[in-house]
């Protein structure tokens, strides 16, 4: 009878560690090293339907130096430019980072900031309603 109550003691014990330590649980790891690479477009949604077809030859590449370039062939875009990784808050990204996009355009510079959402061998960024989804390369 003793045992049984030092099982309930342990098991509860064990449930409010875990508890404890999830809520304090920063998210996940940013680890800046992995967005330097190429990345192949997978996917683009707008409200989590797709808006267009993906060709194989889209990509974009960021370098460690703070540069970028990319090409989307089926909407005619071939953009480069700079970026910086900033600080955003927690409900905007899980890694409370976002790549802002400063573009080399011959009418003037213009920025664009996109929440960074998953960082692995894939990388989702998110920029209003709009998700670019990649894998890398």
């Amino acid at each position: 009878m003793k045992l049984k109550s030092v099982n309930k003691v342990a098991f509860f014990t064990s449930l409010l560690l875990i508890t404890v330590f999830s809520a304090f649980t920063p998210g996940p790891i940013f680890r800046k090293k992995a967005l330097f690479a190429t990345w192949n477009y997978k996917l683009i949604t707008k409200n989590g339907k797709p808006v267009n077809v993906i060709s194989a030859e889209d990509s974009m590449i960021l370098q460690k130096n703070g540069t970028f370039q990319y090409a989307i062939k089926n909407l005619n875009k071939n953009e480069s430019g700079r970026f910086e990784i900033i600080n955003v808050p927690l409900d905007s990204s899980p890694y409370k980072k976002a790549l802002r996009f400063t573009y080399n355009q011959k009418s003037g510079n213009y920025r664009r900031m996109f929440n960074i959402m998953h960082l692995s061998d894939s990388l989702v960024i998110r920029e209003g309603t709009t998700t670019f989804h990649y894998k890398i390369r």
